[in-house]
């Protein structure tokens, strides 16, 4: 029976697509609702990468348990899991690209004339700026180890740099900044080698860090994003907390350039979920 293409149709698949979609719409309704018009909650909190797989993982347990198990042959359960595995994937991740499409579309632009507008509007998620002069030797410079890999065989290197940005140059003379532009750069490296090489490859990674940071172009950018805690924006608020720019009185503003066209901003994570559920249909 099993073999049937038609009976796993019929009764696996067509059920699967129906609970997939009414989960799908229903989550991203209550997340408009709850996150960006009553802002009960925060759109941009860790919750919004782990709830998803949680809430699929329930659905998908009690809405195909009876189908799933009709694919279970012989004492080996390990098929099973992966028969759950899968949906519940597939859901969970579609659901997130879901999510950021949404905030990506309800996302407000805010036009500025200099970086030191930014204290007299409401925080928005989109900045466009008509004058601004990116110091890049106020940067503050912040970089974090963190150990990863199956066996923590890896070490992982992140460099979070944040420049304060000022409407010109000679700006730079009063040593505060309103708005800081964000730069990043990481790097994976063996944490089995000797210690001594360890450190001359962080070494390096500062240099390189400091050498293409410099050479890089911050000016030539459409549009700027606010930095988000998906975007591990405490750590480049630390970068800024470095400089000699920051003020103590404010917590630092850190944008994201962008250099595509604003009205494609949606595309990447909506493409994202049409990617998912079309691989997850195959």
């Amino acid at each position: 029976m099993l073999a049937n293409y038609g009976f796993k149709l019929r009764h696996i698949f067509l059920p699967f697509v129906v609970i997939g979609a009414a989960f799908l719409f229903l989550y991203s309704i209550a997340y408009w609702l709850l996150a960006l018009c009553w802002q009960l909650v925060n759109p941009y909190s860790e919750t919004r990468l782990l709830l998803p797989f949680a809430l699929s993982g329930i659905i998908v347990f009690l809405g195909m348990r009876p189908r799933i198990n009709m694919l279970h042959r012989g004492q080996d359960a390990r098929w099973l899991t992966l028969f759950y595995m899968v949906p519940c994937c597939i859901i969970g991740l579609a659901s997130i690209f879901l999510t950021s499409f949404l905030i990506q579309a309800t996302g407000t632009l805010t036009s500025l004339g200099s970086p030191s507008d930014v204290q007299n509007y409401s925080p928005t998620l989109f900045y466009t700026l008509r004058q601004g002069y990116t110091y890049k030797p106020g940067a503050g410079l912040r970089i974090t180890e963190t150990i990863t890999g199956k066996h923590d065989n890896q070490l992982l290197l992140q460099a979070y740099i944040a420049s304060p940005v000022l409407a010109t140059a000679a700006d730079s003379a009063a040593h505060t900044a309103s708005l800081w532009l964000a730069w990043s750069k990481s790097i994976e490296l063996d944490a089995t080698r000797p210690k001594g090489e360890i450190e001359r490859q962080y070494r390096k990674f500062v240099r390189d860090c400091n050498s293409q940071f410099r050479a890089a172009n911050l000016t030539s950018y459409r549009y700027l994003s606010r930095i988000t805690k998906a975007d591990d924006n405490i750590r480049f608020q630390m970068a800024a907390r470095r400089s000699s720019f920051f003020r103590d009185d404010a917590t630092p503003v850190v944008l994201q350039p962008h250099t595509e066209p604003f009205d494609q901003r949606m595309y990447p994570p909506l493409r994202g979920a049409v990617w998912t559920l079309g691989i997850g249909m195959i």
